[in-house]
């Protein structure tokens, strides 16, 4: 594996549990093929639903603004469904991922399409370091922020502003912070505590107990349920505001062109486990991606968000 500094044990358990998903886990580039070229397509499952939408909104935001054959680096690429479709219609396109699996089916894919082979690394995130200046029309780091530590995420905002050419785009999906307040579980809790004792020093009232501890008595709140081969149930996961995102863009040179959110909620998770589940995929498959820009709502309902930042 291309790595400049020996894995932090954050990042191994990331990639030992991305190792097992994928292992379960290798759709993704039908469904996607599919619902680009109709957008009324049906998908099922939370998980491809989610990779389908923000990917979705990614490369059309690429085929509008930037020509054939425009370089296209792709982070954390998973199981390849993106960065081989993007490539087959003649985009230059590197990927790079942390989980052996998954590179491993990126590149049976790959030649299953006829694309070249070795477009897909095994590498972690300081592959990106690898980049000469100015080389890059677009990074794509979809999935990924949400697992990383500081230092990881501040390396990768700073090598893609690096990176890219002028008028050159990143990226990049975030957890949405305030999807917790749509969520009505422990998180949400969680949630309000930070928010009112940052602001307010709410804290101060009652004397030698966290606020959390507190409201959780007073509105209790269902426990989040995390799948069996979940990542979030060994990390919690890092989450931003995409109303002040813009500051964090500003301070690696970015300018935020516009914001989405690819995955709408119509219920609070717990209870859309409670309904019929392929009314619910057909809602979304109707609804999600056509409300996932300009609608205030979305930034509630959203549970990430993704950026797109011009150099």
């Amino acid at each position: 594996m291309e790595r400049s500094e020996e894995m932090p044990v954050q990042s191994q358990i990331v990639r030992e549990k991305f190792n097992e998903r994928w292992s379960e886990y290798a759709k993704g580039f039908e469904d996607f093929r599919a619902k680009m070229e109709n957008p009324e397509h049906v998908v099922h499952g939370e998980v491809t639903i989610s990779q389908v939408h923000r990917a979705m909104l990614t490369d059309r935001y690429i085929i509008a603004n930037y020509p054939k054959k425009s370089r296209v680096i792709e982070a954390a690429c998973g199981n390849g469904f993106n960065s081989c479709y993007l490539a087959s219609l003649g985009y230059d396109v590197t990927a790079f991922d942390v989980s052996e699996t998954a590179i491993g089916q990126a590149e049976r894919l790959a030649g299953e399409l006829g694309l070249p082979y070795g477009m897909h690394r095994l590498s972690d995130h300081t592959f990106l370091g690898m980049l000469e200046d100015k080389s890059v029309d677009a990074v794509i780091a979809l999935g990924l922020m949400r697992y990383l530590d500081d230092g990881a995420r501040d390396f990768i905002y700073r090598q893609a502003s690096r990176a890219l050419r002028p008028g050159g785009v990143f990226i990049v999906s975030n957890d949405n912070l305030l999807f917790e307040m749509f969520a009505l579980n422990e998180d949400t809790i969680r949630f309000w505590s930070d928010t009112i004792a940052a602001f307010s020093g709410a804290d101060r009232l009652f004397p030698g107990r966290k606020l959390e501890e507190v409201l959780a008595e007073n509105y209790p709140l269902p426990r989040r349920q995390y799948a069996a081969h979940s990542v979030s149930r060994n990390i919690r996961r890092h989450a931003e505001n995409p109303i002040e995102f813009h500051k964090l863009a500003g301070d690696y040179g970015f300018r935020t062109a516009k914001i989405a959110y690819p995955d709408t909620h119509m219920l609070p998770p717990l209870l859309e486990k409670k309904v019929d589940i392929m009314e619910l995929e057909k809602l979304k498959a109707r609804y999600c991606l056509e409300r996932a820009e300009g609608d205030w709502r979305a930034m509630f309902m959203g549970s990430e968000f993704l950026a797109f930042m011009q150099r």
